[in-house]
């Protein structure tokens, strides 16, 4: 074999490596009880166009069918990662009115009187109208 088939052997044997490495990223995403916050939409929505963009090279450029499926696989694989990233993110969003008031008013639960102040009689005043 020549150092040509070799390292196609390789690319192959590494690119099905990377292939089989997505599956972990997805059941993770699918886990994950919120809206997968740790995943970088940004950095699998790049991963996906630079592997779609390979295969249309592979394709026009080489006529090369091992590696335009090769990549064809990886721009699947990240495009999988990618939808349900969104999904996530689209189905598991909190209300609208909780981002608006966040930070704006005390928990319901929590031990924030407004009527406890110093000194005293100023207390009186403001929460007691005496």
């Amino acid at each position: 074999m020549s150092v040509a088939h070799y390292s196609l052997t390789i690319f192959v044997a590494l690119n099905v490596a990377r292939a089989i490495a997505y599956w972990p990223q997805i059941v993770s995403i699918y886990r994950d009880p919120g809206r997968a916050s740790a995943v970088s939409l940004w950095t699998w929505i790049v991963f996906t166009t630079a592997n779609v963009a390979t295969v249309i090279y592979a394709l026009v450029a080489l006529g090369d069918l091992i590696v335009a499926g090769v990549f064809g696989v990886n721009a699947i694989g990240c495009a999988a990662i990618v939808m349900l990233t969104t999904y996530k993110r689209c189905h598991h969003r909190p209300p609208a009115w909780t981002n608006v008031c966040a930070g704006l008013l005390p928990e319901p639960d929590s031990h924030f009187d407004p009527c406890v102040l110093e000194p005293a009689d100023v207390t009186k005043q403001v929460c007691h109208g005496g």
